[in-house]
């Protein structure tokens, strides 16, 4: 009965263990996701900081050319 007993506690473990390693590697993908998403938001800012720069410089020569 006792061997049982044991058993069933160690299969519980067991599905426990899996389950927390299941959300663990669900965890990681969102976090490579919200990683990637954010680098390609980081290089857009950059493009957009640049198109920034350059519209600027741009309506800066307007004034000095009318």
């Amino acid at each position: 009965m006792i061997q049982a007993e044991d058993k069933t506690y160690e299969n519980e473990v067991k599905s426990q263990e899996n389950q927390l390693k299941n959300i663990i590697d669900m965890k990681e993908v969102e976090i490579t996701a919200y990683q990637q998403k954010q680098t390609d938001l980081y290089v857009e800012i950059k493009k957009l900081r640049k198109e920034i720069k350059k519209l600027k410089k741009e309506a800066k020569d307007m004034l000095l050319y009318p």
